[in-house]
């Protein structure tokens, strides 16, 4: 009402304020419920990341640390909407519930495995940039 600009809105405004904010309405709660009803490709492959983890073993001596680790990137993936994301080791070591060097360390671990990839180094006050990994990807496809 405040800025007012070019739209249906205003067309229905000029003929009824009543038309106007039902229009309005209707409109918002149809947005909303697309929202909520539909999830992203890379929200759906995040959640499946997820799934894939949890349901598998984390073999060696630091299995369990991985698996935390891979899980808190999931989650950031999942947060962000897609698969390439940023993460700092301070970040992923909150999600994990372990040390930051520890997050790091494991974060490098699962780098050499395949199941992310190292985008863009840190910079600055930016963090690095990670995406989940396309084989990652082409495995939890062949076993769906």
């Amino acid at each position: 009402m405040r800025y007012p600009c070019a739209g249906k809105f205003a067309e229905l405004r000029n003929k009824s304020d009543k038309y106007a904010f039902s229009y309005l309405r209707h409109s918002y709660n149809q947005a909303k419920d697309w929202a909520e009803n539909h999830e992203s490709e890379e929200r759906l492959f995040a959640e499946a990341a997820i799934t894939w983890a949890q349901s598998r073993p984390w073999s060696g001596r630091n299995g369990l640390n991985d698996r935390a680790v891979f899980l808190a990137h999931c989650q950031i993936a999942y947060r962000a909407g897609k698969i390439i994301y940023g993460a700092s080791s301070r970040e992923l070591g909150e999600l994990s519930g372990m040390s930051h060097g520890a997050a790091a360390r494991a974060t490098k671990r699962l780098c050499e495995k395949g199941l992310i990839t190292l985008e863009k180094y840190a910079f600055g006050e930016y963090s690095r940039v990670y995406r989940l990994s396309a084989k990652l990807r082409h495995s939890l496809k062949e076993g769906m």
